[in-house]
């Protein structure tokens, strides 16, 4: 079984997942939307067994949240955020939309999440967050 999501008033499917990974990501929209305090676009379809997409409201979402997202050097944030953000950015891409960074450039979706850098003082004094195999010596 998977969970369709697709553009609505037309047949057009932007992404088809199965019913866990659908449902999850239906549940986190909906919570993050109510956090950013904007609809999301999607709506529960029981005809469809998944969920309609507005467009232009889901194109809101996403742009509000990738420029939240690159807004923040929070790198928990940054990795909660990542993957969801990935997936919408795809699947307004898949319904003929973008999102836009600064100066009006639309921005790829495999560029769209930099990757957090772990530097500074915070990543060199906790021993899991060593980098290259480095280990830190006990205080």
């Amino acid at each position: 079984m998977s969970y369709p999501f697709q553009v609505a008033g037309s047949r057009t499917l932007i992404w088809d997942p199965g019913i866990g990974v659908g449902r999850t990501y239906a549940a986190f929209a909906e919570q993050t939307g109510d956090l950013l305090g904007l609809p999301t676009g999607l709506v529960y379809s029981e005809r469809l067994g998944g969920s309609d997409v507005d467009l232009e409201v889901f194109q809101r979402f996403t742009q509000k949240l990738y420029d939240d997202y690159c807004n923040t050097n929070n790198f928990i944030l940054h990795n909660i955020l990542r993957g969801f953000l990935l997936a919408s950015i795809v699947m307004l891409e898949n319904g003929g939309g973008s999102i836009v960074r600064g100066g009006g450039l639309a921005v790829r979706p495999q560029r769209a999440v930099p990757v957090p850098e772990r530097r500074g003082p915070a990543c060199q004094r906790r021993p899991l967050a060593c980098r290259r195999g480095e280990t830190q010596a006990d205080p």
